[in-house]
C-alpha cells in the first residue's frame, strides 16, 4: 500500500518552508532564493535511447536508491507498472525527486514511444527545462525530432547528453552534426569523449573545468573515475582535440554573449565561473544547447549531466512571470511571487486502490495549504484537498503545503482533471493557466464484460481512466449498446485492456483496433428549423437558424453564436451549444462523429427574441441538436480517414523496400534526404498514409529494414479514402 510505503527521500518539508518563508516582504530574498534551488525537468528522448537507465544512475548517484535498477530485468524505480516492467518501455511519466549540490530536483521520466505522446506533452508543461538523450550511434531520430518539437512548444532549455558512447560504431561528431541538421539548433560542446588505444570509451574532458574525467574497468559503479588537469594528460593528441574543442567552444559561446566575445578578443582566458554563469544565461534564452556525452549503462558520465542540469538549466523564478485568463476572457500577467494569488496547474490524475484519485500538481505562484478549500477554475467548482504528497515514484512523504515551483501529488480531489486550473478558493479572483492539449483518438476498439457484474466494474473502471488519461475516448452505441474505447494507437489500448483486467479485475473481450473515421460536411446549408414536441406533459418550443459549413484544414468542430444569442443569458447559450455538440457526435451518412465542422447560429429576428428568452433552456438545446441534424441530411456528409504522418531513418540500402511498401499503403512520399557517410549512411524520409494502411506496420518495417529502422508515426489530418476506398470504409464500419 502506498501508505506504508518506505520512504526513500528526504525532502525538506512544505510545513517548514512556511515556517521559514512566511508572506513577508522582508523575508521574500530568502523566500527566492529557496525557490531558485528548484529545477523542473523532464527527460525526453527516442525510444531505447537510454532514458530510464540514465535516470536510474541519477537515483543511485544522489543516494535516493542503494542498488542500480535495469530496463531489462524490469527492476528499474521509475518503470513502476506492471506493463513497463514487462516492456523494458517507460509508458507513464514517473515523477521522482532528489537532491544534487544544495539543489532539489524534480525529474520526470518520460516515454519515447509514440502511443504515450500525451504523457510527454503533459510532463513538459509544467517543466522549466528539459534533459535530451540521443543515443551515440543513430545520433537524432525520428521520435527524438517529435517530442523535441513538443519542448520547443513551451520554449523548454535543453542540455542534451549523448548516450552509449561505448557502443560500437559510436561517433559523438556524427551525434553533434544530427543535433545541427534534424534540430536546426546551436550545440555547444562542453564535453568531448576519451578513448583508450581499443577505441573504447574511457571517459570525458570536460572542456570547462580543463578538467580529464577517466573511469577504469575496476570501477564497475564509476564512483572513483580519476580527475585531472588536461595537462597533465601525456598525450600530444588528446591536448590538440582538447584545444581545438576549447577555441570552438569560446567561438560558439561568444556568439551568444558579447561579454564573451570582448574578453576572447582581448586575448583572456575567462574563469570557469565565468564561463559557466554566461553559459547558463545563453541556455536559458535558448541561444545554445550544452552537449555531454556518457556510457550510462556503464556508469560513465551521469555524474557529469548532473552538475550541468543544476548549473545550466532554469528554475522557476528565471521565468518570473506567466498569463493567465480571467472569466471575461482577457489576460492578465501574475509574478511566480505574488503571494495573494495562487496558481497551480493539474498535469496528470491517477488512481490509487487505497488512497482514491492522486492529481498531480505543478505549483506556480503562491502556496496552498492542505484542508483549505481550493476553486477548480476550469470546472468552476470547489475542491477541499486532504494531503499534499512529495512523490518518489511509487513512494511518498506527505507535506503540510505545496509551495512555489514544486510538483505534488494532491489527495481527497474530487472533479479535477489533467489540464484543470486550481487557486485558492479565498483569493481576490480566479484566472485560468494554459491547458494541455490533448491529441485525438485515432484508434477504437470494442470492449465487452463477460458478465453483468464485469460490465458494472467496467463502466466504473473506464470512468477512472478516463480522468487519468484524457487521450482515452469512451462512445457508447445507443442502439447496440457497445462500448467502444478509443485511443492513440495499438499499444496504448493493448495496455488499458491489460490494466482493466488486472487492475480492475473486469473479466472482457476486446475487438480488432479499428480507425477513428469521420464525417465531413460536403457544402455549406442554412436552415430556419421550428421545433415543437411534448414530452410527458412538458412542452419544447423554440425557434433557431443554423448554418453548416467545412472549416479549412478539417481540423476540430466550431460552434459560433451570433450576439443575440448570447444575449438570452450564458444558460440558454451553454444548452444550445450542448444541442449543437450532440448532433455533431453523430453524422447522417453512418452516424460517425463530424470533424471540421462549422456550425453557425444566427442572429435571432426582433419579433422572436421575447418568446426565445422565455423559453426553457432544454427546449433550445433540443431544438439546436434537431436544427444542426435537419442541416446535415441536407449538406449530406461524406467519409474521411485519419492521415499520419510517418518518418524514417533507414540505412540507405533499405530504401527502395521502404518506399515500396509505403507506396503499397497508399502512402506518399514528401522528402528524402541522405546523412552520414561509409557504413552510417542513412536516409530520412517523411511520408504521408491512411491509418488504416498503418495497421502492423511495425513489425513489418522492422523485417524489411532487418530492424534497423528508426520511425514515428503520429496523426497529422482527416483524407478522403480516394476513389474506391470509400466503399470499403462504409463496408468495414457497417459491418456488411
Amino acid at each position: 500500500m502506498l501508505r506504508n510505503m518506505m520512504r526513500r527521500i528526504t525532502v525538506v518539508t512544505a510545513r517548514n518552508l512556511g515556517r521559514r518563508y512566511a508572506h513577508k516582504s522582508s523575508q521574500n530574498v530568502n523566500y527566492a532564493s529557496a525557490v531558485e534551488r528548484i529545477r523542473n525537468l523532464g527527460i525526453i528522448a527516442h525510444i531505447d535511447a537510454g532514458k530510464t537507465t540514465t535516470t536510474e544512475r541519477m537515483l543511485f548517484y544522489t543516494g535516493v536508491v542503494k542498488n542500480l535498477g535495469d530496463v531489462d530485468e524490469g527492476s528499474t524505480v521509475t518503470d513502476f507498472l506492471r506493463d513497463e516492467r514487462e516492456r523494458g518501455i517507460t509508458i507513464q511519466s514517473a515523477a521522482v525527486a532528489f537532491n544534487w549540490k544544495d539543489h532539489q530536483v524534480n525529474l520526470i521520466d518520460t516515454p519515447g514511444h509514440v502511443d504515450f505522446t500525451l504523457e510527454v506533452e503533459r510532463s513538459l508543461r509544467v517543466m522549466d527545462g528539459a534533459v535530451t538523450i540521443i543515443e551515440g550511434v543513430a545520433g537524432v531520430q525520428s521520435q527524438t525530432e517529435t517530442v523535441w518539437r513538443q519542448a520547443t512548444k513551451y520554449l523548454l532549455p535543453n542540455v542534451i547528453y549523448v548516450n552509449k558512447m561505448d557502443r560500437e560504431g559510436a561517433s559523438f561528431e556524427h551525434a553533434v552534426q544530427t543535433i545541427r541538421d534534424r534540430l536546426q539548433v546551436n550545440p555547444i560542446v562542453v564535453q568531448i569523449p576519451l578513448f583508450d588505444s581499443n577505441r573504447r570509451f574511457t571517459g570525458v574532458i570536460d572542456i570547462i573545468k580543463k578538467q580529464a574525467v577517466q573511469y577504469s574497468d575496476d570501477d564497475e559503479l564509476g564512483l572513483k573515475p580519476r580527475i585531472c588537469d588536461v595537462s597533465e594528460l601525456n598525450s600530444p593528441e588528446l591536448h590538440q582535440r582538447y584545444e581545438s574543442a576549447r577555441e570552438q567552444f569560446l567561438e560558439n559561446l561568444a556568439d551568444c554573449d558579447d561579454g564573451i566575445m570582448d574578453k576572447v578578443l582581448e586575448g583572456q582566458d575567462p574563469s570557469e565561473s565565468t564561463l559557466k554563469a554566461s553559459l547558463r544565461q545563453a541556455t536559458i534564452q535558448r541561444k545554445c544547447f550544452p552537449v555531454l556525452c556518457g556510457a550510462s549503462l556503464r556508469n560513465r558520465g551521469v555524474h557529469g549531466l548532473l552538475d550541468a542540469t543544476v548549473d545550466y538549466l532554469p528554475s522557476p523564478m528565471d521565468h518570473p512571470s506567466f498569463t493567465v485568463r480571467k472569466f471575461d476572457k482577457s489576460t492578465t500577467t501574475i509574478h511566480v511571487q505574488d503571494t495573494d494569488h495562487a496558481a497551480a496547474l493539474a498535469f496528470k490524475v491517477t488512481h490509487d486502490k487505497h488512497m482514491g484519485p492522486l492529481v498531480f500538481i505543478r505549483v506556480y505562484s503562491g502556496n496552498l495549504q492542505s484542508r483549505h478549500a481550493l476553486y477548480n477554475v476550469t470546472q468552476k467548482q470547489k475542491e477541499l484537498p486532504s494531503k499534499f504528497l512529495r512523490v518518489f515514484a511509487d513512494s511518498i512523504d506527505e507535506v503540510a503545503a505545496a509551495t512555489l515551483g514544486g510538483i505534488y501529488a494532491v489527495t481527497g480531489m474530487k472533479v479535477t482533471r489533467t489540464g484543470d486550473t486550481l487557486t485558492l478558493a479565498s483569493q481576490r479572483f480566479h484566472a485560468e493557466l494554459d491547458s494541455i492539449q490533448v491529441p485525438e483518438a485515432v484508434f477504437f476498439v470494442a470492449l465487452e464484460a463477460e458478465t453483468k457484474t464485469d460490465e458494472e466494474k467496467l463502466n466504473a473502471a473506464l470512468a477512472l481512466m478516463l480522468r487519468e488519461d484524457p487521450s482515452l475516448t469512451v462512445i457508447v452505441n445507443k442502439e447496440t449498446g457497445q462500448t467502444l474505447l478509443g485511443g492513440m494507437g495499438e499499444l496504448h489500448l493493448e495496455i488499458v485492456a491489460n490494466r482493466l483486467r488486472r487492475d480492475h479485475e473486469v473479466e472482457l473481450r476486446m475487438g480488432k483496433p479499428r480507425v477513428a473515421y469521420r464525417e465531413l460536411v460536403e457544402r455549406e446549408f442554412q436552415i430556419k428549423h421550428h421545433y415543437d414536441h411534448i414530452f410527458g406533459s412538458e412542452r419544447l418550443e423554440a425557434t433557431l437558424t443554423v448554418r453548416v459549413s467545412r472549416n479549412e484544414g478539417m481540423g476540430k468542430n466550431t460552434i459560433n453564436l451570433a450576439e443575440s444569442v448570447l444575449a438570452l443569458g450564458d444558460e440558454h447559450a451553454e444548452a444550445i451549444r450542448d444541442g449543437v455538440r450532440s448532433a455533431l457526435e453523430a453524422g447522417p451518412t453512418i452516424g460517425l462523429p463530424l470533424v471540421g465542422a462549422n456550425v453557425d447560429v444566427l442572429e435571432i429576428p426582433e419579433e422572436e427574441l421575447d418568446e426565445l428568452q422565455a423559453a426553457k433552456p432544454v427546449s433550445l438545446q433540443a431544438c439546436a441538436g434537431a436544427a444542426v441534424r435537419a442541416a446535415l441530411r441536407a449538406s449530406g456528409t461524406g467519409i474521411v480517414e485519419p492521415v499520419m504522418k510517418v518518418e524514417l531513418n533507414v540505412p540507405e540500402r533499405f530504401v527502395s523496400d521502404v518506399i515500396r511498401d509505403l507506396s503499397r499503403r497508399r502512402g506518399t512520399v514528401e522528402s528524402v534526404s541522405t546523412k552520414g557517410s561509409g557504413t552510417y549512411r542513412h536516409v530520412s524520409l517523411v511520408s504521408f498514409a491512411p491509418l488504416q494502411e498503418l495497421i502492423g506496420y511495425s513489425t513489418s518495417v522492422r523485417s524489411a529494414t532487418q530492424g534497423a529502422a528508426a520511425f514515428s508515426i503520429h496523426f497529422e489530418t482527416y483524407g478522403r479514402p480516394g476513389e474506391g476506398h470509400e466503399e470499403k470504409i462504409l463496408k468495414e464500419v457497417r459491418g456488411y
